[in-house]
């Protein structure tokens, strides 16, 4: 008596391996074809594979202790059978998982390839992946489209934005811009004075703690003196406090430092623990979008020291791939209050948003390759 079973796999021999696993060694390959139309999820091939069965005893069983050992040797038997169909059917789940796994991989490549290519960090990218629901029942650019406005919700998701200085007059706000040398702080503050300080009848006023690049002190207070706005210069702590004391009338106090170079750390660990020590100064790490992530991922931990509450991206206009940033915010956690755009003031500033940093993501495929 010959017992068969059919198997699938996506090569004869694996599918006879699972036979193996049921049947044992004495498995036979009876026959073997491609999967029909509609299941080939299951693999690419179905296999036949049996095995001979020897005839069932006849006759009646000699003795007492015969019909004793019968029945558990039955029970034993009908267990091993069953536990060999539970392996059997889990390799079959397995196997078709691992399918599943490539063909969402292979549907996904396009987006995955497109964020890297922004500069987006692997991690994110992965982590972004993972979250996407299931294939949209479309096929081509539909399908594509869907998966695209799945991603950008999903990032838009784990993205914060907060700008924090839109307050009217008569609200009392301390701001100080921190960051790496030339990711223009100096420049960023002046816009955030003329925008949410003269624009909304604010009375604003300047503390640069920058004495130590040439020129830098002298930069500020031409802005104020063309804006009509206090400055003072202060050079450690004790200054600082005196200033912040001098303009405690003001509605908007902005507080330039310096960009502390890698020789600098004492220094920049001196002025982190004089802006600490004032619970009221909200402490925004300006840097530039321009950059990779792994600079960023650098900078974000070397620039802890000051703990910032946000960030600020400068130059966006200076870069299609704003992965590198979008990363850097999602990642730190921290929201991010105000994107640059340029060198016009106060234009070329604006509240953080979602939209903005995922523009490069946002232009449809075909959009983007006759532009290419």
């Amino acid at each position: 008596m010959t017992r068969t079973k059919s198997y699938f796999a996506n090569t004869v021999e694996e599918a006879l391996g699972l036979a193996r696993q049921e049947f044992g060694d004495e498995a036979l390959l009876l026959d073997s074809r491609k999967s029909r139309p509609g299941e080939e999820y299951l693999g690419a091939y179905e296999v036949v594979a049996g095995v001979q069965e020897a005839p069932a005893t006849t006759g009646a069983v000699a003795g007492d202790e015969a019909c004793e050992d019968a029945a558990p040797r039955r029970v034993s038997g009908e267990i091993a059978a069953l536990r060999r169909e539970l392996e059997r059917m889990s390799g079959m789940l397995m196997h078709l998982a691992s399918n599943m796994t490539a063909l969402r991989r292979a549907e996904l490549e396009p987006l995955m390839a497109e964020l890297a290519r922004a500069g987006t960090g692997p991690e994110l990218i992965h982590q972004i992946m993972r979250r996407i629901p299931e294939r949209p029942q479309t096929d081509g650019l539909a399908a594509l489209a869907a998966l695209r406005a799945s991603v950008i919700e999903e990032i838009a998701r784990r993205l914060v934005c907060e700008a924090r200085l839109d307050r009217d007059a008569g609200e009392k706000q301390t701001v100080a811009l921190v960051g790496p040398p030339g990711s223009g702080k100096t420049a960023t503050l002046v816009k955030l004075a003329v925008k949410y300080g003269l624009e909304k009848r604010r009375a604003a006023a300047f503390i640069t703690t920058d004495t130590y690049r040439i020129a830098a002190a002298a930069q500020l207070q031409a802005y104020a003196a063309i804006l009509g706005v206090p400055c003072a210069v202060v050079e450690h702590g004790g200054a600082l406090a005196h200033a912040l004391e001098e303009f405690k009338s003001k509605d908007l106090v902005l507080i330039d430092t310096p960009g502390f170079s890698a020789g600098e750390w004492d220094l920049a660990a001196d002025w982190s623990r004089c802006l600490l020590s004032r619970r009221e100064i909200e402490i925004h790490l300006v840097l530039s979008a321009t950059a990779r992530w792994e600079d960023l991922e650098r900078l974000l931990s070397a620039w802890r020291i000051f703990d910032p509450g946000f960030l600020i991206f400068t130059r966006m206009d200076e870069t299609a791939a704003a992965g590198g940033a979008l990363t850097a915010a999602i990642m730190s956690g921290l929201p991010v209050s105000f994107l640059g755009k340029g060198q016009s003031v106060p234009e070329d500033i604006a509240p953080a948003s979602a939209d903005e940093m995922l523009a490069f993501l946002a232009a449809p495929v075909v959009a983007r390759s006759a532009t290419a």
